[in-house]
């Protein structure tokens, strides 16, 4: 392909011309300004050649190229670059105008338009392409059309004859991700004002209305509103994936705006209309606890200390909570370990600074790795708590013990003031960081768990270390080679 570029202007066809202006290349449609061209996407390593066999479009390629030439300050000269967009445009309009050879966000504007201006072959061209790329399988294009309106420019008829092309995974997809609906200005504040008229209208009924039929008007509604948007044909298609879409954004945002408004003003009536909402949507996107007419949401990590709580058992919603995995009810007036049995994903656990006398209740928490009962009234460790598989460590800081479990486990740490006290008069280090053992003293803890579980002492080691030169504690369990030198050596292995 030759081009013949005369006084830095170039003409592609009858309508595009592209022009060096002022060190900026900008393209022309029908003489009238349409756009200042960005930057080339040429930059391709030779070692990175391979990676582009499989690339359909300029658009899947700009994801690969490492964008060097994108910068703010030129890579190549202002002669180069016009010569470079020359080249793709007319390539592009030599070639029907197809969209895989241009930017998407170039490629398509200027075909609309073109079509609009009547051009012969963007008439042909244009809803072609749209179909083309929408059933090409590539979800970034698909979104870009979708955003950008273009599906509106085909009909019921087109629509549908596409049908057993398109992708329905990839759309639901698109559909199903929040802030894609809400992105919208005017959609976003229809679901607002629809989120407060249903709280509002709650509130002057004092709940006596139908909830569900409220949430399908409003659903209808909001349906409507999108069909405006993005088009009666193609949300035809899709009106069940659209409908729930829109039934989960409105709901999680009633959600939001009801526990934001009892903080400022408290009303059990909000606690009820959460509670009835929450049972019509199942999956909600958050979760709330409710404990004395106050509503907490949840995310995996739920804090309750210093809220004066009795018992575990009055905390509405914790029963739902089977995702929880990290749960702090220290500092309350807890006397009893009850209403834990369903949170069988917790993993730590924090019951320190209560008034529990007893370890029980945690039986079905078979991945609780760290439970903290410091400042506790208990005095007995059952044997029962060895029955918690993943149990790592458990912390009896200034709790009145008066006996510990044998333990058959070497992984298992269980924290006392009375260990605690003589780790750091014999090291000077701190035990505790944060809430947590640091390693230092885990590992000192295991070298005194071993020395009284064997009847060793640190001379013992020693001496093995220089008699035998291999290793013997790995991943803080004894080695067989330190055990049976221990028995044959000392005669005393337990």
């Amino acid at each position: 392909m030759k081009l013949e570029i005369e006084k830095n202007e170039f003409k592609i066809n009858k309508f595009i011309t592209v022009k060096q202006e002022n060190n900026k290349v900008n393209i022309y449609v029908n003489n009238e300004k349409f756009s200042q061209c960005k930057y080339l996407l040429m930059n391709i390593p030779i070692n990175q050649i391979h990676e582009f066999d499989e690339i359909n479009s300029i658009d899947e390629a700009a994801e690969l190229l490492d964008h060097s030439l994108e910068g703010d300050e030129p890579q190549i000269s202002i002669e180069a670059e016009f010569w470079g967009h020359c080249s793709n445009l007319q390539a592009w309009a030599e070639n029907f105008y197809d969209t895989r050879l241009l930017h998407s966000n170039l490629a398509f504007p200027l075909l609309k338009e073109l079509y609009e201006l009547g051009d012969p072959q963007a008439k042909k061209a244009f809803k072609e392409e749209i179909a083309k790329r929408l059933t090409c399988g590539y979800e970034p294009i698909f979104t870009y059309l979708l955003e950008e309106g273009y599906l509106d420019y085909l009909s019921q008829d087109e629509i549908e004859s596409l049908a057993e092309d398109l992708d329905f995974n990839v759309i639901k997809t698109v559909l199903e991700y929040p802030a894609f609906l809400i992105n919208n200005e005017v959609v976003r504040y229809q679901i607002q004002d629809k989120v407060q008229y249903f709280i509002d209208e709650a509130f002057d009924y004092n709940l006596k209305f139908e909830i569900n039929k409220k949430i399908e008007i409003a659903t209808k509604e909001l349906i409507d509103i999108c069909k405006d948007r993005y088009g009666n044909s193609f949300v035809s298609q899709i009106i069940r994936e659209l409908s729930e879409s829109i039934k989960r954004i409105f709901l999680n945002a009633t959600f939001f705006q009801i526990i934001h408004r009892h903080k400022k003003h408290p009303h059990r009536l909000f606690i009820d209309l959460l509670i009835s909402l929450r049972e019509i949507l199942k999956e909600a996107l958050i979760e709330f606890i409710v404990y004395e007419s106050t509503i907490i949401d949840v995310d995996g990590f739920l804090c309750l200390n210093e809220m004066n709580i009795k018992e575990i058992t009055k905390i509405e919603g914790l029963e739902r909570l089977v995702d929880l995995y990290d749960l702090d009810l220290s500092y309350n007036n807890i006397r009893e370990i009850k209403g834990l049995e369903k949170q069988r994903n917790l993993e730590i656990l924090n019951l320190s600074n209560n008034e529990i006398s007893e370890i029980k209740g945690l039986l079905t928490l078979k991945n609780l790795r760290i439970l903290d009962l410091s400042n506790n009234k208990i005095k007995i460790v059952p044997d029962s708590i060895l029955k918690l598989p993943a149990l790592k460590e458990l912390y009896l800081i200034n709790c009145p013990l008066e006996g510990v479990p044998e333990l058959v486990f070497d992984n298992l740490y269980i924290l006392t003031s009375k260990d605690i006290d003589q780790f750091q008069k014999e090291t000077r280090k701190q035990a505790i960081w944060s809430g947590i053992a640091t390693n230092t003293f885990k590992k000192w803890y295991s070298l005194k768990r071993f020395k009284r579980r064997y009847n060793c002492t640190k001379g013992d080691i020693e001496r093995f270390k220089k008699d035998t030169g291999k290793r013997w504690i790995y991943a803080d369990t004894p080695t067989k080679a330190f055990k049976k030198w221990l028995h044959e050596n000392t005669k005393t292995i337990k």
